[in-house]
């Protein structure tokens, strides 16, 4: 234990016989069992304490001056200070020794270069921050809810390491700023966000939803965090990205950082050839084209698997037939040389993973809609689809193969007098995997139609009342078959079909909170941009 006296020499008393008007301010050390039996006191300066009891200063000189004191002050910063204005002589029950926090029971706490070496049970956290303060020389500012009893074992662990145990199993969190530590529990209204070590951060996201992550933004929220989310809306032209906006500490920022980085990438795509024909129907195919048949009836060399287009016309639709996607061409071709058969469309088009895709030909027939509230009436006009629609749902699995949910329908319809839409549907529904680049064959979709056939003799025809000897009409039934041959490509545009490639941390954080990091020693290291 060190006392320390700052004084002047007095005039006949110092050493050298300096003179009172010019001798510089003086402290003297003393070890307790090594004080003079009578110390000289002379007033002292305002730029250093009259008495000040500090601790470890072991490297000081025998004779400080005023200036070292200070610097030693500073760097010290000792929780307990002790002045006291002395006139005249001092004895040695005036010497006043250190003033140090006391040791709580069950607590052994010492550092070794620069690691925390902590044993609690069953202590006080209030006194065990306490007393790590104090070891550290810290200023400690405790939130009123902070408390209860730890108990711990750290045998070398980082100052930061070891709050970061003791505060975070308690629900607690830290902050540090210069040599003041705070330490908070949840969120207090009116608190400072700078003393919980919070701050404002916008995460705009490119590809994904705010609503989507903004459940698992939260999970990953500290006790004293708070997450907001703004979402774009296509009517309104100032609300046109999607945001997430995240107040809370370092830490907490860096694992949404983290998070976003690793869900936010461009979404993988699926490029799709579609082609729709239509294959009219005789007497003997009125059940559908059997695609096996007339592959083998055409010597081709084409692979068809899958158990549709069966032998058996009784047997009901087909259904859909993989092949490979080389082998598409050939086989639509087969299907134009062997049957009666037209392309209604062959369209291509890149589906982004999971989303959907729709593919309609035919018409849209309007119909009028009354939606009456309270008192008001309010018409809208909506559209039944008719004709040919096709609808795809692409999903890229991490082997490289493409589910795809199929749904072709053929439709028709029409707008009733009373204004009530009518519609005639034949679809088929279907989920098949197929490997990059390989194609899917759906048939099966037969629609009737019943056309009126009118002929009549040139001129005779219309003559009146005897020109109906001249002409004839029919009805006949036309069936017709639809067929849709689908071929997937995934599109490689740097990420491929498995997303080896790590996403570093220091990449995703934003500037102040990388510092921050850095400061606390939560990296271990300094992280730097690594290019190829």
């Amino acid at each position: 234990m060190l006392c320390v006296v700052c004084c002047a020499p007095a005039s006949g008393q110092s050493p050298g016989s300096v003179s009172p008007r010019t001798a510089p301010h003086r402290v003297q050390l003393y070890q307790p069992q090594q004080r003079p039996s009578k110390l000289p006191i002379v007033g002292s300066t305002s730029a250093v304490p009259k008495v000040a009891v500090l601790r470890d200063l072991e490297s000081a000189s025998a004779y400080p001056t005023a200036a070292e004191v200070s610097q030693l002050w500073r760097r010290v910063r000792p929780t307990a200070v002790q002045q006291v204005a002395a006139q005249g002589d001092m004895n040695d029950a005036d010497l006043i020794p250190i003033a140090r926090v006391p040791v709580p029971e069950g607590v052994k706490l010492s550092t070794h270069d620069e690691l925390v070496y902590l044993v609690a049970t069953g202590a006080d956290l209030n006194a065990v921050l306490r007393m790590i303060a104090e070891h550290h020389g810290l200023n400690l500012a405790l939130a009123p809810d902070v408390g209860g009893p730890l108990t711990v074992s750290i045998r070398g662990a980082r100052l930061d390491e070891v709050l970061d145990a003791i505060l975070g199993v308690a629900g607690f969190s830290w902050h540090r700023v210069d040599n003041m530590l705070y330490v908070t529990g949840g969120r207090i209204p009116g608190m400072d966000p700078r003393v919980q070590g919070r701050y404002l951060q916008v995460y705009p996201l490119n590809y994904i939803s705010a609503n989507d992550v903004e459940d698992v933004a939260n999970s990953l929220l500290s006790p004293v965090g708070n997450a907001f989310v703004s979402q774009s809306d296509p009517i309104d032209q100032m609300r046109t990205r999607e945001t997430l906006v995240i107040e809370d500490t370092p830490a907490a920022h860096a694992r949404i950082a983290q998070y976003i980085a690793q869900i936010d990438v461009p979404p993988k795509q699926v490029l799709i050839e579609a082609h729709i024909m239509q294959i009219s129907l005789t007497d003997a195919e009125r059940h559908g084209i059997n695609l096996k048949t007339l592959v083998r009836a055409g010597n081709s060399q084409i692979e068809l698997e899958g158990s549709g287009f069966a032998d058996d016309a009784e047997s009901g639709p087909s259904v859909a037939l993989r092949l490979k996607g080389s082998d598409m061409t050939g086989l639509l071709e087969l299907i134009r040389e062997c049957t009666n058969s037209r392309t209604l469309a062959s369209p291509k088009l890149s589906v982004i993973n999971q989303q959907e895709a729709k593919i309609q030909i035919g018409q849209r027939l309007p119909y009028a809609v009354a939606t009456t509230v309270q008192t008001t009436t309010v018409q809208s006009v909506e559209f039944l689809d008719v004709g040919v629609v096709l609808t795809v749902r692409p999903t890229i699995t991490d082997d490289g193969n493409v589910v795809m949910s199929v749904l072709p329908k053929v439709s028709g319809g029409k707008i009733l007098a009373s204004g009530f839409p009518e519609e005639e549907t034949t679809e088929v529904q279907t989920t098949i995997m197929i490997p990059d680049g390989g194609g899917v064959v759906i048939g099966g979709l037969i629609r009737e139609d019943n056309v009126l056939d009118q002929a009549m003799v040139p001129w005779l025809g219309n003559i009146p009342v005897v020109g109906h000897l001249f002409r004839r009409k029919s009805q006949e039934s036309r069936r017709s078959e639809l067929i849709v041959a689908l071929v997937a490509h995934v599109i490689h545009n740097g990420y491929g079909p498995r997303q080896h490639e790590e996403t570093e941390l220091h990449l995703a954080l934003p500037d102040y909170a990388e510092r921050e990091l850095i400061n606390r020693g939560a990296y271990g290291y300094e992280p730097s941009m690594v290019t190829e």
